[in-house]
């Protein structure tokens, strides 16, 4: 699995495990490659740490000529070119897309998919991402029961009536050291953030990886996480994980206060992301206007029967009763 590296810390020891997993060629000096690559990592660590955009630059210029070109049969410079992708920040400082960084992110993770010697799970991965681009500015829908806890009992979460504050989507599992490294940031800003006032301005939706609900809730009731957990103990084939394409966490999303997806990268800046978001208007409330009252359809007006007359009696008129006669 390709791993990124928490954005303090990025490529310090990235593709250590991978590098080394994997037999060199036969026409290639053992360790070769294992030392051209950590040679790459440690030459551009430093400037991703400063400045990520110009550091995934040189670290993508420093793939395709000191390893493509050297070790073209190599599946492992398809796998670090799709970590430049999945770090790359195709956005501007008010989270738009930049057209021509957003093209670039897509040309990227194109080539991968199309590379023959990329591995099979690199091109998945990029497949993937892809399709998560799809994915901005445009509403995402969720709807679920989150886990029960013993103080809070379940709680239905829905993010359209979400609508009017920023969410975080954070994509985690307990058991993911990075996860539980970010956690205390994660729990400040949520502080920071959750409310002004008494209205509720930021929301997280964590998605759980577990499979163990009790190490679940004994974790969150620890560290005093508030917000909502979605649980299905179905752990990398969680209902969300997989339909939203997630294969790689902690992974964050960060919903504006419209409900449409704004950021798929939200780890990077965060703070700052959530301040920007926070910082726009709220949309109008949207009115539903009533169902128009149908018109009824007016009943054909019924025939009448013309009234039959009765013919009159063929003897002619009754004769009036006779006077009674008179007794002798």
């Amino acid at each position: 699995m390709i791993r990124v590296i928490p954005c303090s810390q990025f490529f310090v020891v990235a593709f250590v495990v991978l590098i080394t997993a994997l037999a060199p060629r036969a026409a290639e000096v053992p360790g070769q490659f294992d030392a051209a690559a950590r040679a790459l990592v440690t030459e551009v660590s430093k400037q991703l740490a400063t400045n990520l955009h110009e550091g995934l630059a040189t670290y993508e210029k420093g793939i395709r000529e000191k390893l493509l070109k050297q070790f073209p049969e190599r599946p492992e410079p398809w796998a670090m070119l799709l970590e430049v992708a999945a770090n790359w920040n195709f956005l501007d400082a008010a989270l738009k897309p930049v057209p021509e960084n957003l093209k670039k992110t897509r040309d990227l993770l194109n080539e991968i998919i199309q590379a023959p010697n990329a591995a099979t799970t690199t091109r998945e991965h990029a497949r993937a991402q892809l399709s998560r681009l799809d994915r901005l500015g445009k509403p995402l829908a969720m709807q679920f029961e989150a886990l029960p806890l013993e103080d809070q009992g379940a709680r239905a979460v829905e993010l359209a009536k979400m609508r009017g504050q920023v969410v975080l989507i954070s994509y985690w599992a307990t058991w993911c050291g990075p996860c539980v490294a970010e956690l205390d940031s994660l729990l400040s800003l949520y502080t920071q953030n959750h409310k002004k006032g008494d209205a509720v301005q930021f929301e997280i939706v964590g998605i759980s990886a577990d499979r163990d609900a009790e190490r679940l809730r004994r974790f969150v009731r620890e560290n005093r996480v508030a917000w909502p957990q979605h649980f299905d103990g179905k752990g990398w084939q969680n209902r969300f994980l997989e339909e939203h394409g997630i294969t790689i966490i902690p992974t964050m999303w960060l919903l504006d206060k419209a409900g449409n997806l704004r950021d798929l990268n939200a780890r990077h800046d965060l703070a700052a992301k959530i301040k920007t978001l926070l910082a726009e208007p709220t949309p109008a409330a949207e009115v539903v206007p009533p169902a128009p009252t149908p018109t009824p359809t007016p009943k054909p007006p019924e025939k009448t029967k013309a009234p039959t007359e009765v013919p009159p009696s063929p003897k002619g008129p009754t004769p009036p009763p006779k006077a009674p006669e008179p007794k002798s």
